[in-house]
């Protein structure tokens, strides 16, 4: 246990390095040195940390290791569902990891029933955003959704707001994912009150998304409304634009989601100049779906 401390616990990246560097030869490197070593360099991308060591030749040593454990079945279910979210995390920084999918989904229909919550809604996650650079990633989503519901109880709110909108992402190339959707909207509304910021935007804009395939989603509206305009203030560029959207969408089939819309109009004048094209895009289409209203926002977007 003392490497895995030395990984999880690298004050740097070029450090985490070094240490793999020693390690990932040696006869003992075993899968919970893979889940600490895909967890750690996925934390310090996404603090911008990489930069300058994506080309480190300890990364080909690294995944060439893993596939020989995993083709030797030396991993378990966590380590197997800490790669696979680590490939989607590092996707651009470090794409050669996503070298190890074909190894990997092989062990998943034996590794998924052994994961824990917070590792199938990681990995349901994963596969969303795999989907159009690996689409033979949407093998492994079976495995997941089989184990979802029995387990659903046990998410957190992130983790439930990541898988509807993973479901929302799958729906069209893997529609077996609507299978889990009534057993995630059954949770929603007792934590939506826990959700921040970004899990509510993700929910509502899932809901949009998903209403005309699962059209019992829109159960959840009323707890997500509740909560939204406290927290619209935290939203960044992205969860405004998508809430606007998600608003007009739905304004027909659940109208109490109307009740969101002042508080979203009141964040835009000061955030509309970091929208990019699509967010200014969305935006413009809610307005003119939204109509009554929606003058003040119209004016913050044109300026």
């Amino acid at each position: 246990m003392i490497l895995t401390s030395r990984i999880n616990k690298a004050p740097t990246a070029a450090e985490l390095l070094a240490v793999l560097d020693g390690a990932v030869d040696d006869p003992d490197f075993n899968y919970y040195h893979i889940s600490a070593a895909y967890h750690t360099l996925a934390k310090f991308h996404r603090r911008g940390l990489l930069q300058g060591l994506c080309e480190s030749p300890v990364l080909p040593k690294l995944h060439t290791r893993v596939e020989n454990l995993i083709r030797s079945k030396q991993i378990n279910p966590q380590a197997s569902a800490n790669v696979l979210w680590a490939m989607a995390v590092l996707l651009e920084a470090i794409p050669s990891t996503t070298s190890l999918l074909p190894v990997l989904m092989n062990v998943f229909p034996e590794k998924a029933p052994g994961m824990k919550a917070q590792e199938l809604a990681n990995c349901v996650w994963a596969s969303a955003q795999l989907k159009d650079v690996a689409p033979e990633v949407l093998q492994v989503v079976p495995a997941l959704i089989a184990q979802i519901p029995s387990k659903v109880v046990g998410m957190k709110p992130q983790e439930l707001s990541n898988s509807l909108w993973a479901s929302a992402h799958l729906k069209d190339v893997a529609p077996d994912v609507l299978k889990v959707v009534p057993a995630l909207i059954a949770q929603i509304p007792e934590k939506a009150d826990q959700m921040m910021h970004q899990a509510l935007s993700y929910c509502l804009w899932a809901t949009a998304q998903l209403k005309d395939v699962a059209p019992d989603v829109l159960k959840v509206v009323p707890a997500l409304v509740a909560q939204i305009p406290s927290k619209a203030g935290d939203m960044v560029p992205q969860g405004l634009a998508n809430c606007l959207w998600a608003s007009a969408k739905l304004k027909n089939v659940a109208p109490d989601v109307l009740n969101v819309v002042p508080a979203l109009i009141a964040q835009i004048p000061a955030k509309s100049a970091q929208m990019n094209a699509e967010e200014v895009s969305q935006c413009t289409w809610a307005v003119s779906e939204l109509k009554s209203g929606m003058l003040s926002i119209e004016t913050a977007i044109v300026s």
